[in-house]
């Protein structure tokens, strides 16, 4: 039995004043990984909770802690308590995790609570993900930012025509050229050059939209599997990419209020689940208040909705990965992308000069990304889902 104590400033490993070692955030690198072993139990104890940020712990000597953390305090620092089944210790909440993989999700700089919803994660690794190049078809739902102009009445995808409309579609960027759908099948693929994507999104589009591209036009055609669309829960990967709009649009800028939206999100993740789906990646929202039109609002607090946005989804996240033992459940974060992007643009090829200026090399318009940009998105997407690995 262990005990760990986390420390918001990096600090040298050192011995506590019990038997068990001080582990600082410095300790941990983007590279590693713990697996979690079925029947483990997390035992937290602290004032609140955050659901969904993977720790990888390392002793006082250096040796890996084989029990897998999901779970961290939110808004305080406090004792995070890790022992095998049959141990007694004091906690105020218990999370008994299935086998799990968790990787290229920690820091190398320190981490305070405030950073936790910055990073991409894998809450589960299930049974039936066979890695990035096992994948054959990518059904998305979404707004503008993932918008190419197909439908469910359309033709269905085929290999000369991966998107179903003739490629890069009708993107909300720069005519003739790709958004990060494109850019993924076309430059990121892996090799995966038969990748059929069936893309349900629709400009302008909230939470209730995507609700409806799942139950008014995926579920009654290609969710039947027919013979013309015959994917599997193994080879196909369902992506959604919505928030935006939700919280432009939200009455009361509550944390209720985006709990009720997460309801409804996760109520259509649940009906694509009973049709099959097995693989499934969401994307945060993006730091909007760093992008011509939050720069407008002329206000630091219009940052905090977005925040909000970005710790309930990862809330909801761990439930609906708790409760789905065979699915895999992953989360890209475009805030981490968009953040690295606009902190060192010259780095990534832009114009720093360009950094809220609609038309330029790094905005298409008041909100939306350049192709350029999309394209570094479309490749943090595919890294992050070629490091998953397969579970055997």
């Amino acid at each position: 039995m262990h005990a760990y104590s986390l420390h918001s400033q990096p600090a040298a490993v050192k011995p506590a004043p019990t038997k068990y070692a001080l582990v600082p955030f410095s300790v941990f690198r983007p590279t590693q990984s713990i697996r979690a072993h079925r029947g483990s139990t997390v035992r937290t104890k602290s004032c609140d909770y955050v659901f969904g940020l993977p720790w990888t712990f390392r002793n006082g000597m250096g040796h890996r802690h084989d029990i897998g953390i999901l779970q961290t305090p939110a808004h305080c620092a406090g004792q995070i308590n890790v022992s095998e089944i049959g141990a007694s210790l004091p906690c105020t909440l218990v999370y008994k995790l299935p086998r799990v993989l968790i990787s290229n999700a920690i820091r190398t700089r320190p981490l305070g609570p405030s950073h936790w919803f910055k990073m991409s994660a894998a809450f589960r690794i299930g049974s039936h993900w066979r890695g990035y190049a096992g994948l054959k078809n990518i059904v998305v739902f979404g707004d503008s930012y993932s918008y190419v102009g197909y439908h469910s009445q359309a033709p269905p995808p085929t290999a000369s025509k991966p998107l179903g409309v003739a490629t890069p579609g009708m993107p909300v960027n720069e005519a003739g050229h790709p958004n990060w759908v494109g850019h993924l099948i076309t430059s990121y693929s892996h090799g995966q050059s038969n990748m059929l994507v069936y893309d349900y999104a629709v400009r302008g589009d909230t939470t209730p939209g995507v609700a409806r591209q799942i139950t008014d036009q995926f579920l009654p055609t290609v969710g039947r599997r027919p013979r013309w669309a015959a994917w599997s829960p193994h080879n196909s990967l369902f992506v959604t990419w919505i928030g935006i709009n939700d919280c432009r649009l939200l009455y009361t800028n509550t944390r209720n209020e985006i709990t009720s939206i997460m309801a409804t999100l996760f109520g259509a993740q649940e009906q694509l689940y009973t049709a099959g789906a097995r693989n499934f990646l969401f994307i945060d929202v993006p730091p909007v208040h760093r992008s011509p039109v939050g720069s407008s609002a002329g206000s630091n607090d219009y940052s905090s909705i977005f925040v909000m946005w970005n710790e309930e989804l990862r809330r909801a996240l761990a439930a609906f990965a708790a409760a789905h033992g065979d699915a895999t459940v992953l989360l890209f974060s475009s805030w981490d992308t968009f953040t690295r992007v606009l902190d060192n643009p010259a780095g990534y090829g832009f114009r720093p000069q360009d950094l809220n200026t609609m038309g330029g090399s790094i905005w298409f318009d008041h909100i939306h990304p350049t192709t350029r940009f999309a394209s570094v998105i479309a490749r943090d997407i595919a890294h992050f889902l070629n490091s998953q690995p397969v579970i055997a």
